[in-house]
């Protein structure tokens, strides 16, 4: 059995959920983002 490797803080913040209404594409990775939360 292959175990799934654990993501980091910042990879968990742009997984991809109900609530993301957009990607952004960053250096070959999948940022799942919602235009309402903007973070300081």
């Amino acid at each position: 059995m292959t175990e799934t490797p654990k993501l980091t803080i910042h990879e968990e913040a742009f997984v991809k959920s109900d609530k993301t209404d957009a990607v952004l594409v960053v250096d070959g990775k999948k940022l799942h983002v919602n235009k309402a939360v903007a973070m300081l």
